[in-house]
Parts: C-alpha cells; structure tokens; sequence
C-alpha cells in the first residue's frame, strides 16, 4: 500500500517537472522567435518576396515572354494628294502577344522622310502586355507637296502688350498665315521666339510651324517693338580682337555692361559660346547672350583673329 502510495507522489511530481519543463520551453521558443522576428524581419521578408518573385518570374519565364505584339497593315504603301482625309491610322491594327486583345490605340507614329521630302516613311510601333516591342512600317508618296510654308507681313505692328499672345493678334489683324502645302490652314500651331540686340532698336522675330508629315518651316522679321525697352543691354568693348598665338584670352574681360531696367545688373547671367584656341592660328567667333527674367535676349559677337 505504502508503495502504491509513494509511487503515485513520485509520478505526480514527475508530471509536475515535465509540465514545468515544457512550459520553459514554450517560453523561450517565443523568446527567441520574437527575437528573430524583431531583428530579422527585413531579411525574411526578403526571402519570402525573392521567392514569389522567382516563382512569378519562373511562370513568365515560358514562351509568353519570347512573344511579340503584332502590326498588322491592311493596306500596302499610302498615297496622298490633300484631295482626302489623311488617316494615317486607316488599315492598322495591333494585337498583344494572345493575338486576340485590340490594342491598336496604343501604337505609336513618326514620319520621317526617306529620299526627297515627298517621300516619307510611316513607323508604328507598340508595346505588348509583357514588355517586347513590335514594329512596322510604309511608305506614303505626297503628290505634288513641297512643304509647310510661313507668310508674316512685312508691314506688322508689333507692340510690347502683344507679345503674350503675339500669334493670335497678328491672326486677327490677318498679318500671319500657314499652309500645310496642301491648303489646310496650320496658323494656330504657330510658335515664335523673338530676340533682342544692343545695337539696334528692333527685335527679330522667328516663327516656325510643323505640319502632320513632321516638316517645318520658319520665318523671321525684324521689328521694332513699340512701348517696349527692346529687352535687356548687352555692350562688350570691342566687336573684334586680334591676339598672337599662345596669348591668353579671358572673353568676360571684353563684358563692358550687362543691364536692364527691372532687373538690374545681370553681368553674372551672360551665357557665352565659342571656343578659342590661341594656340591655333584662325579666326573664331565668341557670342555673349543675356536674358532678362521676362525671358527676352540679346546677343553679341566678338570676332578673334589670333595669328
């Protein structure tokens, strides 16, 4: 009886020990795991992320990836005369790599010109759903075309309250036009820069257009600018100067002002280009551009001899 006894004590002590003993164990397993979870959560989540990357990866690694959109131009080589609409879209269509899915309004066009400037060539291209490009691409022959072209009125009043909206006034005043070269009026894509010169009281003005055949033409005149201070002054000391060779020339020594009236001195703000080799004989030209905060500039050139 004793024994029975005494064994039932030592086994209740026994589950008692293993019952203690496993909850040691259990705390210091969450210890430790919330330990490395503290101080290595980045590198798990590295591990995890890199491998559902390399399985997304592996997934696409198939021959979907190899795949390419297409282009698909139902129409051969394009003519246009300006008698029609120019579609350059007409017959076009693209499809991603399942060869089903429309994606034709994501094609990209350029024009460039290919042996004359009546001959042009008509790029496509397209990115599919995986990244891989696709191109094609015509020919398109301009009957009779010789270009866009710039008509500006020689006679035209330009004052300084204009300059906002210079295109749209001269527009209004009937003073400006452009021509696709097939009729079509452009005059409202008309953009310009204008510039200023310290030796002179007028500002040349420079307009440019670009049809839908990626060609441009310009025009500039010269004006006087009324009600305005013509821009920002400009002066260098000499307009040439002639050096021997292996002399040293410093081009902001010749800066003699750099001015405006709101601004004030912009000596600091003169941009120069050109370079100079005094150790070459020839002739060089440095040209000096100042621009005011209004954004109007001036130029001048200094012309060195060194021989």
């Amino acid at each position: 009886m004793k024994n029975t006894v005494l064994f039932n004590r030592v086994g209740v002590m026994l589950l008692k020990i293993v019952k203690n003993i496993t909850i040691i164990v259990l705390t210091v397993v969450s210890i430790v795991s919330l330990f490395v979870l503290y101080f290595f959560h980045q590198d798990i989540a590295y591990a995890i992320n890199k491998d559902i990357i390399k399985a997304s990866l592996s997934n696409n690694s198939g021959a979907d990836s190899n795949k390419k959109p297409t282009i698909r131009l139902s129409h051969g080589d394009m003519k246009y005369s300006g008698k029609e609409v120019f579609n350059i879209m007409e017959g076009v269509m693209a499809l991603d790599i399942d060869g089903k899915t429309d994606i034709t309004d994501q094609v990209n066009v350029i024009i460039v010109t290919d042996t004359s400037i009546g001959k042009k060539i008509i790029r496509y291209s397209v990115v599919g759903s995986n990244g891989n490009l696709a191109t094609n691409e015509r020919r398109l022959n301009l009957i009779n075309y010789t270009g866009p072209s710039i008509h500006v009125s020689n006679d035209v009043v330009i004052t300084s309250e204009d300059l906002d909206d210079l295109v749209n006034i001269l527009i209004e005043r009937d003073a400006i036009r452009a021509d696709d070269s097939f009729g079509n009026d452009i005059t409202r894509t008309i953009s310009y820069n204008y510039e200023a010169f310290a030796d002179s009281h007028k500002c040349k003005f420079t307009f440019t257009v670009q049809n839908v055949f990626n060609d441009v033409a310009s025009k500039s005149i010269f004006v006087e600018v009324e009600g305005s201070s013509a821009g920002p002054t400009l002066i260098i000391a000499r307009k040439t100067v002639a050096l021997k060779k292996g002399d040293v020339f410093n081009p902001y020594e010749y800066i003699k002002s750099a001015y405006d009236k709101k601004d004030g001195d912009l000596t600091e703000f003169v941009v120069l280009s050109g370079k100079v080799d005094t150790n070459k004989e020839g002739q060089y030209t440095v040209t000096y551009t100042l621009s005011n905060l209004e954004g109007v500039s001036v130029t001048q050139r200094l012309v060195v001899y060194v021989g």
